[in-house]
């Protein structure tokens, strides 16, 4: 769930900490947060440049971004699973970098 995981093939990157791995040692949330971020990585569908909030829809565009140097960082959606309706789970979005 965390909103700096760039999914790239079939490893992890730190969208904060661009080119490093996403590892507990190199998360900017620190190790033991890092374990609770991982664990539910639900497949977002929009990506946001950082700082100049231009969208992107997929992770090799913002891959393209931080290589670039266009983006000092990227932050993606969320998507999260909240209680329950007649026993189907319910998946909210939260666009974590858009601000209203």
């Amino acid at each position: 769930m965390c909103i700096f995981r760039v999914l790239r093939g079939r490893n992890y990157f730190c969208g904060k900490r661009y080119p490093l791995p996403c590892t507990p040692n190199v998360c900017p949330f620190g190790e033991i947060l890092w374990q609770s971020l991982v664990n539910r990585d639900f497949k977002p569908s929009r990506y946001w440049l950082m700082p100049s909030m231009e969208h992107v829809d997929t992770s090799d565009e913002a891959w393209r971004g931080l290589a670039s140097g266009e983006a000092l960082y990227v932050v993606k959606q969320i998507v999260y699973r909240v209680g329950a309706v007649d026993g189907v789970q319910l998946r909210k979005g939260s666009e974590c970098g858009k601000v209203s």
